[in-house]
C-alpha cells in the first residue's frame, strides 16, 4: 500500500537522524570531535611583538644617544605607528649609569602615542620580561614595542619563542624584529627601518 511505503520510508528516515545524533554526541563525550584553531595572539600571548636596539650612541662615554641616534628615534616615532601600527604598550630594557639610550629612543614615541615606557626589567631579566608578555592577559593579542640593549635581543627573542635568530652587527642600527604569535608558532622577520632622511 502506498500508505505503508511513505511511513516506512519515514521511519528509516527518522532512525537514520537518531542515529547520527547518538553518534555526534559520543564523539564529542571522547574528545574526538574536531576543535576550532585559536585565533592568532588570542589567549595565547601577544599578537606581535616588535623589538628594537637603542639607537646610535656617541663615542666616549657619554650615556645618551648621539645626534644621529635622536633623529632616528624622533623617525621611529611616526615609522613604527605607520609601518605597523599603534603599539599597545612599550618596553625599554631599565636605565644605567653607563646607558639611558633605550628609555631615550622610545621617548618620541611614547610622546607622540601618550603611551608609558614600562622599564622595570634590567636587560639580564629578559626571561621575566617575556613571561610576563606570554602570561600577562593584559598583553593578548596586543602589539608590544620593545628597546632592549643589543648584547641580549637574541635571547630575549628565544625567550619569546623564536625559532632562530640572525646575526644583528655591533654597527646595525636599521632593523626592527618583528616577531608574530600564531597557532603554529612564532615568526620572526628581520626588517629594515626605511625611514626618511635624516633619520636614515
Amino acid at each position: 500500500m502506498p500508505g505503508r511505503s511513505y511511513n516506512g520510508a519515514m521511519a528509516n528516515w527518522l532512525t537514520f537522524s537518531v542515529g547520527l545524533v547518538a553518534l555526534a554526541m559520543t564523539a564529542s563525550a571522547q574528545g574526538t570531535a574536531p576543535a576550532i584553531p585559536p585565533k592568532a595572539g588570542v589567549g595565547g600571548g601577544p599578537r606581535e611583538v616588535l623589538i628594537i636596539r637603542t639607537a646610535e650612541e656617541p663615542k666616549g662615554a657619554d650615556v645618551h644617544l648621539s645626534a644621529a641616534g635622536k633623529a632616528r628615534a624622533k623617525a621611529l616615532a611616526d615609522w613604527i605607528p605607520a609601518t605597523f601600527g599603534k603599539p599597545d604598550a612599550l618596553f625599554a630594557s631599565r636605565a644605567t649609569n653607563k646607558s639611558q639610550r633605550t628609555t631615550e629612543t622610545l621617548g618620541p614615541i611614547a610622546a607622540v602615542l601618550g603611551l608609558k615606557i614600562q622599564d622595570g626589567f634590567v636587560s639580564e631579566d629578559y626571561k621575566k620580561l617575556a613571561e610576563k608578555l606570554l602570561k600577562g592577559p593584559e598583553f593578548a593579542g596586543k602589539r608590544i614595542l620593545i628597546c632592549w640593549t643589543k648584547g641580549n635581543i637574541a635571547a630575549l627573542a628565544t625567550a619569546l619563542g623564536a625559532r632562530k635568530t640572525p646575526e644583528w652587527p655591533d654597527e646595525q642600527y636599521d632593523h626592527v624584529w618583528r616577531l608574530r604569535f600564531g597557532a603554529g608558532g612564532v615568526t620572526l622577520d628581520d626588517m629594515v627601518q626605511k625611514l626618511p632622511s635624516g633619520g636614515k
